[in-house]
């Protein structure tokens, strides 16, 4: 569907002189359109990223919350793995071997203290 108007316009993207039949038209053609949009989406990126950094850098550093067993009498498998530094097949099979005694508190198995320093003593 052609107006009938013909309006000499200048590309954005390449620079190259072209006729427009729209008056909103801003491309010589779609694949200057294609490339000028992709253009604009990495400057986008770009920036956001730079953004993204500054913030970075003004905000302080949070480090994932550790939370320590502390001196807990009892211990869940999770908190031994990580104070014992074993792994939780490890706890299992201590617990099913019987050189460790442990208990269940609905779905949790939780060791008391003093039998890890019992094995290790």
């Amino acid at each position: 569907m052609s107006t009938g108007i013909h309006i000499p316009r200048t590309c954005i993207f390449c620079g190259k002189v072209f006729v427009a039949q729209k008056t909103v038209t801003k491309y010589c053609s779609h694949r200057c359109n294609q490339r000028h949009y992709k253009v604009l989406k990495r400057q986008e990126k770009v920036q956001q990223t730079l953004e993204d950094d500054k913030r970075a850098a003004t905000e302080p550093i949070a480090l994932p919350s550790t939370k320590s067993p502390g001196n807990k009498e009892y211990l869940s498998v999770a908190d031994a793995c990580e104070l014992y530094g074993i792994s939780r097949f490890t706890v299992y099979r201590l617990i099913e071997s019987g050189k460790i005694a442990a208990g269940k508190m609905g779905r949790r198995t939780i060791i008391p203290r003093s039998e890890f320093t019992k094995l290790f003593s």
